[in-house]
């Protein structure tokens, strides 16, 4: 064994200069101190992780060395495990230390903390060149720590398989038998030397001929990196599948969480799948994965995949009396499920789980499960009606002698006398038309007309009125009383109307397109599309059916939508069958 010597290197895990920022009342600061006894090997150490657990939650930095300092800013109080690895260019861990440290708030915590060499595994294949030989004994012996094993051989080899032996340079003598008689000592005289490099399992192979030379070859291994991944958004999550890497046997899966790598997996992952559960709806995230052999060796994290959260169901009906629920990728939609309804559907919502689609023409409405498209319950009646429209509570249904309001929750109709309606728009509040009259209600009360407004077509959302008469649209707020907040003209009769989440911008499908309006200032810009269906404004993101096909728009610029990716159908799309949640 090479002499020893000391390296002292000084990694400040968590540094600051005492009182230069006042920290959280449960908050401190560690300051980790590292002592690297080196004696094998001459090896040039390149990375290193630093990770500091506490009752399941592990924050961890990868660092190049040589390094100066790593920052931790602000460690919760109590006791954590601090841990650190060294490793070479190929990836093998060399260096390995932990310690237990209790963090203490609103002060600079110190862990000294001695790293030493990791362990080492020795795998021998001895082939014996004699026919005389029937079992191997082998010595291994490193100052006063002494191994022997014997084995048998097996069409003239044999396997002798060591773990977590010390890294350093092991004497080794080999003696053959014969019916349990010694035929030949290994060298006849003094030993050989084998160097086992840590962190890994040193692997030779090893060859004696009937004269009892030997022969030693030394078998080296590289563990690549994993190169390509797949992200997925799903309900339960955002699930990672990666591509196996030869030679791998587990891999540890990262994810970033501010300056650290946040490890998910609790134990080694023997697939290459897992699903990330702890994950917010419109936030970017970014994985690595490190992957490991039997032998110890370390890939290094792969390069970042990343993937923004997003499950919006989207849910289309088409001529055909079909429902689709799609998905948004990267690269366009996919379908997920499909359903058929025996009357033509007219419109829908999602509340919670439960799906409801009402009959376009008739009294009649189906609860499904939204993910499955099982039906749960439903609710038939003969009744004809003009026109639907649903709220977070209520079914609402208008025909020429009548308004009709269905609870969701029980199915429970209410009839309240009206006359002359012929189309009907639900939200916060409850719009009915006449062919002359736009008519204001509350939701809670709607045999009680609030205000009536001339007009041919009426729509609401959220506090909201729009009001369309002689191809102008005229838009009005209601807290009590009606405020008139400005009208533009619009270059067709409007068919829907959908808002931004902020409530800036008005999104009116018309019969040739659609026109977006800026409620401030009540600028416009129309946008041509034949054949109209529906639109919907969710998530920053503008979802628009016409003809055959689902459009999706990115409203970074909410005043011009630009195009991402479309959807084609077999059948045209049906009037006011869409909805994203």
């Amino acid at each position: 064994m090479s002499k020893s010597f000391k390296v002292i290197a000084v990694l400040l895990a968590i540094f600051s200069i005492w009182g230069c920022l006042k920290l959280p009342d449960n908050k401190g600061r560690l300051v980790v101190n590292l002592h690297q006894l080196k004696s094998i090997p001459n090896t040039q150490l390149v990375a290193g992780t630093i990770s500091i657990q506490r009752t399941g939650r592990v924050l961890q930095k990868s660092f190049s060395c040589p390094v100066s300092e790593i920052v931790f800013e602000g460690i919760e109080e109590g006791l954590w495990l601090v841990s650190v690895q060294l490793m070479d260019d190929k990836g093998y861990v060399i260096y390995i230390g932990s310690q237990s440290v209790t963090v203490e708030a609103n002060k600079n915590n110190y862990c000294d903390l001695i790293l030493e060499l990791n362990s080492a595994d020795l795998l021998l294949n001895v082939t014996v060149q004699s026919d005389n030989v029937d079992s191997l004994l082998i010595d291994l012996i490193c100052g006063d720590i002494t191994h022997s094993e014997q084995e048998d051989l097996q069409d003239n080899v044999a396997i002798f398989d060591f773990n977590d032996l010390k890294s350093a340079v092991w004497d080794v003598k080999f003696t053959l038998f014969s019916q349990q008689a010694t035929v030949l000592t290994v060298p006849q005289s003094g030993f050989y030397g084998l160097e086992l490099q840590p962190g890994r399992t040193n692997s030779f192979n090893v060859t004696i001929d009937r004269f009892g030379n030997l022969n030693v070859e030394v078998s080296l291994s590289v563990l690549n990196p994993v190169s390509d991944a797949t992200l997925t958004n799903l309900e339960e999550g955002i699930k990672i599948d990666w591509q196996p890497v030869e030679g791998a046997v587990a891999y540890d899966l990262y994810r970033k969480s501010g300056n650290f790598w946040l490890k998910l997996n609790s134990e080694s992952l023997t697939q290459c799948t897992f699903t990330d559960t702890d994950v917010v709806e419109g936030e970017t995230y970014d994985y690595v994965i490190n992957a490991k052999s039997t032998d110890g060796l370390h890939s290094g994290f792969s390069k970042i995949f990343s993937i923004r959260r997003d499950t919006k169901r989207i849910f289309v009906g088409i001529d055909a009396k079909k429902l689709y629920r799609l998905r948004a990728t990267s690269t366009g939609f996919e379908v997920v499920k499909q359903t058929t309804f025996l009357d033509d559907p007219g419109s829908l919502i999602t509340i919670g789980d439960e799906l409801y689609v009402s009959a376009r023409n008739y009294l009649k409405m189906t609860k499904l499960d939204s993910t499955d498209f099982d039906v749960i319950s439903t609710m038939n009646s003969s009744t004809f009606v003009a026109r639907v429209d649903f709220n977070n509570e209520y079914l609402l249904a208008v025909n020429s002698n009548a308004l009709y309001r269905v609870k969701l929750s029980d199915f429970q109709i209410e009839q309240f006398d009206a006359s002359g309606l012929n189309s009907v728009s639900a939200d916060e509040l409850l719009c009915t038309n006449t062919s002359t009259v736009v008519q204001l209600r509350e939701v809670e009360n709607p045999a009680v007309v609030i205000a009536e407004l001339p007009g041919s077509i009426g729509y609401t959302v959220k506090d909201l009125l729009f009001v369309y008469s002689n191809q102008t649209m005229s838009f009005y707020r209601y807290t009590g009383t009606l405020t008139h907040l400005g009208s533009v003209t619009l270059p067709d009769d409007p068919k829907c109307v959908s808002l931004d989440s902020e409530g800036k911008y008005a999104y009116v499908g018309t019969f040739s397109g659609f026109s977006v309006i800026d409620l401030q200032t009540m600028t416009k810009a129309d946008f041509s599309m034949s054949l109209l269906r529906a639109l919907m404004v969710f998530d920053k993101e503008l979802f628009v059916t016409a003809g055959k096909t689902l459009y999706l728009y990115d409203l970074t610029n909410p005043i011009s939508p630009a195009l991402k990716v479309s959807y084609s159908f077999s059948e045209n799309c049906s009037e006011s069958m869409l909805f994203i949640d």
